[in-house]
């Protein structure tokens, strides 16, 4: 079993995704805990959680798009990494998945 923060992450990335594992009408949410600037994690669990609830927000279009490519993208670079002997093949992957979706979508690009 993961550690609790990556397990979070995983359930609010299937709950994005529509996943039927996860029932959205029971699924409690976890408080938040402290916030780092040294914890990417934390900042997409933020903004997954803050996307569910993006009918009592309003959103910009650019958070959004990021967490629909923080969930189709990102998540699973992340979850795959934990062996350090695939670190170099899981970097590439993870720039070509990159590459492929901001070809699809224009948001995702890196802006200065």
């Amino acid at each position: 079993m993961p550690k609790d923060d990556y397990k979070e992450l995983m359930e609010l990335c299937l709950l994005i995704l529509g996943e039927s594992e996860i029932d959205q009408s029971v699924y409690r949410f976890i408080q938040a805990g402290t916030y780092h600037m040294a914890r990417w994690m934390a900042k997409v669990i933020y903004s997954f959680k803050i996307y569910l609830f993006r009918d009592q927000f309003h959103l910009t279009r650019h958070r959004t798009e990021f967490c629909l490519f923080a969930s189709h993208v990102y998540v699973m670079s992340c979850i795959t990494c934990p062996v350090t002997c695939d670190a170099p093949i899981n970097d590439l992957q993870l720039l070509k998945n990159i590459r492929r979706y901001s070809t699809v979508n224009k948001l995702v690009l890196l802006q200065p």
